[in-house]
């Protein structure tokens, strides 16, 4: 999701809800994200996308 937004040209901002930049994403994927959540909470956002796996 986070590629294929960034190809057509959305500005994406990666975040977290953990208390650490280094997430483990399904499938053993490991990401660093731009950001903690925490600390965009006051910003405004267009779109924001939650996903969600059942097959992690």
């Amino acid at each position: 999701m986070i590629t294929v937004l960034q190809r057509g040209g959305a500005d994406v901002t990666v975040t977290s809800v953990e208390n650490q930049v280094g997430v483990d994403a399904c499938h053993g994927i490991k990401m660093v994200v731009d950001t903690l959540f925490s600390d965009i909470t006051d910003s405004i956002f267009d779109l924001i996308v939650l996903p969600v796996s059942v097959l992690c």
